[in-house]
């Protein structure tokens, strides 16, 4: 039988105080939206890997039409539905 995977107490506390100092660098905005992002992931796993893809895609599209030295042109909400809350 295998042992259980034991954390290190003093790495585990080093990462708590890297998010901690992390969250007091936020304003209360970013914090709010980082939670509702967790959250929404956390509990509609679907939804939260097509807003990635879809925002993977937009942040693609923007490097392209840099490179190739043209001005980007941004599409309506309707091609990519609604509009992020």
């Amino acid at each position: 039988m295998q042992p259980e995977h034991q954390k290190d107490p003093r790495a585990a506390a080093l990462g708590q105080r890297g998010g901690q100092k992390r969250m007091a660098q936020l304003t209360t905005q970013e914090r709010s939206a980082l939670a509702k992002h967790a959250a929404r992931a956390r509990w509609h796993p679907l939804e939260a890997k097509a807003r990635r893809e879809r925002a993977e895609e937009i942040v693609y599209l923007i490097k392209q039409a840099l490179k190739d030295g043209k001005q980007p042109t941004f599409v309506t909400e309707s091609v990519f539905g609604k509009a992020d809350e």
